[in-house]
């Protein structure tokens, strides 16, 4: 029997926006949906996603979304990516989300927030969640 489940596709940054997130964003419905990914992936963390350099789930109702799967910040958020992927060693493909979420958890901290994301507009909200963790 397969499994028809949706594969949830991530860019590797947004592993550590999902542990930032506090409910807020570009829009209601963009926050919404954003829990909705969120929510999906805390119910099932043994479920596989996919990473993907490139719009994802995520990105789907953002306002910054362009056709053809880019953003009106590519270049930004593909060097938030290559960064993500570069620290976390996280490779494109398919893996089993508790595994990325645990790695990206342990290895998460102010320093690397700073480094990967200082021009992000978020940040401040993602650092006041690990201080809130601490």
């Amino acid at each position: 029997m397969s499994d028809c489940k949706h594969l949830i596709r991530l860019r590797p940054h947004h592993l550590m926006c999902i542990q930032g997130f506090q409910g807020k964003g570009y829009s209601d419905f963009f926050v919404d949906h954003l829990r909705g990914i969120i929510d999906l992936l805390n119910e099932d963390p043994d479920q596989r996603i996919e990473i993907i350099h490139a719009a994802d789930d995520i990105c789907m109702f953002c306002p910054h979304a362009k056709p053809g799967g880019l953003c009106d910040h590519e270049t930004k958020v593909t060097v938030y990516d290559e960064k993500t992927q570069d620290f976390f060693k996280i490779n494109e493909g398919s893996i089993v989300f508790k595994e990325i979420r645990e790695t990206v958890q342990n290895r998460l901290n102010t320093k690397v927030l700073n480094s990967i994301c200082a021009d992000c507009q978020w940040l401040g909200l993602c650092l006041k969640t690990l201080k809130e963790e601490a």
